[in-house]
């Protein structure tokens, strides 16, 4: 989805631009996060993160 929304822009702002990806909860993906990770900007902010939310992810265990 985010490449799809990349490709739309010039290759030249891509390559010159520092990108900002935002999204709601619905994009916290293993694929969206490795694919900012792959492209060097791995930021990833989630400012509600409650307790028990956090125990549920570290829960999940690593990627398969």
């Amino acid at each position: 989805m985010a490449e799809a929304a990349l490709d739309q822009l010039p290759t030249a702002v891509v390559e010159q631009s520092d990108i900002l990806l935002r999204c709601d909860s619905a994009g916290a993906t293993h694929d969206l996060l490795d694919s900012a990770k792959e492209g060097g900007h791995p930021l990833l902010g989630w400012p509600r993160l409650t307790e028990a939310v956090r125990e549920a992810i570290l829960g999940l265990g690593p990627r398969p």
